[in-house]
């Protein structure tokens, strides 16, 4: 039977009423619930956050973040947010996720990108109230699986709040007044009237848990007393399970939670209600949930993880594996989640088309060294070319070298080819005299235009690899397109070159670099200075010739591909700090981020000049000093 019209038509509406999200529902990105019903239906389901974790991870950030300096705040994903937090001497990434399969809050190990060109509302939100500010405290309301960071920025306090509570979880920015500024999920009246979380609406907690079939809010299992306990429990049946019976009747209880304590009580997760005494319950609830050390934990079976603890796991009845902090178990359960490359799949095609480039040329090059001879060996090929015309006389037909002692400093030993006549072998020796000869004179530009261009091809490959963003992939690929390297479905364009010393670079010899690159990035000292860094071959040509005064200091990391880096001094000799900052991010944006390291050439910007008729980007420097810096991305 065929599709009619009022088929398609009730497919239509089941489309619409399945995969659109409602308006009212979100800022974040389209398509975020379509996702978020795609994870419910497809991924495994981990262990939950749980109050404990949610209490291991308030100590560890009490421990190695508080009056830690926000620097950077990205989003990795539809339903997370990032901050990078410089402490303690290091940078951190905060993660918080409001995902309903892997919500957390955590110190993530790995380093966070940003998944989207534009940032969501709530982004443009954190990053005007938070960048910038410390981080003066982190509470955890009650044992609810809710963190709040209180943020104070230009002298005003801000508090960030993670409720991670499954589907219903959510990152909210709030004011001193508890005013909502922006949410990652934002809910209107028609979808929770008791929670409207709204910009300018004010915040109100999630209700608090009661025990089942009442209004009276569960126990604090931190206070509550044997006695206060037996009453709650009497309201049970004595066959009750005592795990189901702790989930009941004290906050902050999950149902592994509660296992975990029947186990450790009777070795059985199922043990009933009258198996255990209060007084032995209440001492190992603590023990758990607030111990002296956390001790987080991970079960594995058959090299899986099958379940995951902020205490050492026994109720799977297997030895679980100890780590040394929350955060690593939680990097270790959900690891790379947040952090996959959303541009991989760019990336990888425009890297492979650069090494392919990389590797014509490299070949083209190893050649043309193979061709050049020493001056030394050029002059022995026509020495021994005359050698054999004056003792022509004495070389016999089939003879097949010339040995000369007479009249020389050193004996010479000359092969010749007993095939060919004195005079033959002379010409022979002449004409590779000569080719090596016009070798010497032709090869090194040569050369030199294919190290030019492997040059220029290991600053794209540092530009690929640290893009964090679509249009930073476009322009490396429009610079490729312009410096006349052919890539997949596009052909190049080779730049037309200006009149005048060295020639200005104009992408595809149309416009000029100003008004077609993304502006460069743009950092300030600790002495008020402001350091410029290109992420491309355009940016740094604007950064190096456009944007550069003579007295300007440039920096580039030495012997490496890397960013051009310029500290702008307004005419002054800049403090040290400042140039040691600059030179510092000068190496983070090399090839050598991951070294301990890195010797950075600085000079003034004055004797930076262009390579004539070369690539974009690559220049030439006189008078250079070189410092050793540690790279860092925080100024």
């Amino acid at each position: 039977m065929a599709f009619d019209a009022t088929t398609t038509a009730a497919v239509a509406d089941e489309l619409r009423e399945r995969l659109m999200p409602s308006p009212a529902a979100s800022d974040a990105q389209p398509g975020a619930a379509v996702a978020d019903e795609l994870r419910e239906r497809l991924m495994p389901t981990p262990a939950a956050s749980d109050a404990t974790t949610t209490a291991a991870v308030a100590d560890e950030m009490r421990e190695r973040l508080l009056q830690g300096r926000v620097d950077k705040i990205v989003q990795p994903s539809a339903l997370s947010v990032a901050l990078m937090v410089r402490a303690g001497g290091a940078n951190h990434w905060l993660l918080l996720s409001a995902d309903p399969r892997h919500a957390r809050i955590c110190l993530s190990g790995e380093r966070l990108a940003r998944a989207f060109d534009e940032p969501s509302p709530f982004v443009m939100a954190l990053r005007k109230y938070l960048e910038g500010g410390r981080l003066d405290e982190v509470t955890q309301p009650g044992h609810d699986r809710i963190l709040r960071l209180r943020f104070r920025t230009r002298g005003l306090p801000v508090s960030l709040i993670g409720e991670v509570m499954g589907k219903h979880s959510n990152i909210i920015l709030v004011d001193d007044k508890d005013t909502t500024l922006g949410a990652v999920k934002l809910v209107s009246a028609a979808i929770n009237r008791y929670r409207v979380i709204l910009p300018r609406h004010p915040y109100v907690p999630p209700p608090p848990p009661t025990q089942p079939g009442t209004d009276r809010p569960k126990l604090d299992p931190l206070t509550v007393t044997p006695q206060e306990l037996s009453m709650a429990f009497a309201g049970f049946a004595a066959d009750s399970t005592l795990a189901d019976v702790l989930v009941a009747v004290l906050a902050g209880v999950s149902p592994q939670l509660g296992k975990e304590v029947a186990y450790r009580l009777t070795g059985n997760v199922s043990a009933s209600l009258q198996a255990a005494g209060t007084p032995n319950v209440l001492d190992t609830v603590r023990a758990l949930m607030a111990p002296r050390t956390w001790q987080p934990s991970i079960v594995y079976q058959d090299g899986r993880i099958v379940d995951w603890a902020a205490y050492p796991l026994r109720q799977h009845g297997v030895e679980p594996r100890l780590y040394t902090s929350i955060s690593a178990v939680l990097d270790e359960v959900y690891g790379g989640l947040e952090s996959r490359d959303g541009l991989e799949p760019i990336r990888a095609g425009l890297r492979a088309v650069v090494e392919g480039h990389r590797a014509r040329l490299n070949k083209k090059a190893q050649s043309l060294r193979s061709g050049l001879r020493e001056s030394e060996e050029i002059d022995k090929l026509r020495r021994q070319g005359e050698m054999v015309l004056a003792f022509a006389y004495s070389i016999e037909p089939g003879q097949t070298e010339l040995r000369i002692e007479d009249g020389v400093d050193e004996p010479l030993t000359i092969s010749l080819d007993p095939t060919l006549s004195a005079a033959e072998n002379a010409q022979r020796l002449f004409h590779r005299y000569r080719k090596a000869r016009d070798a010497a004179a032709k090869i090194p530009p040569l050369l030199e235009q294919a190290e030019d261009e492997l040059a220029f091809l290991d600053e794209a490959l540092v530009y690929i690899e640290q893009a964090d963003s679509a249009q930073a992939l476009k322009e490396v690929k429009d610079d490729l397109l312009a410096a006349g390297y052919n890539l997949p479905g596009e052909r190049a364009q080779p730049p037309k070159q200006a009149k005048g010393k060295g020639g200005a670079y104009h992408p595809g010899g149309k416009q000029a670099p100003r008004k077609t690159a993304s502006p460069a990035l743009s950092f300030t000292t600790s002495d008020g200075l402001e350091v410029l860094v290109g992420r491309s071959a355009r940016q740094n040509e604007i950064v190096t010739f456009d944007l550069a005064s003579g007295g300007d200091l440039w920096f580039h990391a030495r012997g490496m591909p890397g960013s051009h880096v310029v500290l702008k001094s307004g005419g002054r000799t800049p403090p040290d700090r400042s140039i040691e900052q600059a030179a510092a991010l000068a190496a983070y944006y090399s090839r050598g981020r991951q070294s301990t390291t890195v010797p950075v050439d600085v000079v003034p910007a004055r004797q930076v000049r262009r390579v004539k008729g070369g690539k974009p980007g690559l220049v030439r420097i006189s008078g250079e000093r070189t410092v050793n810096v540690r790279p860092r991305a925080d100024v």
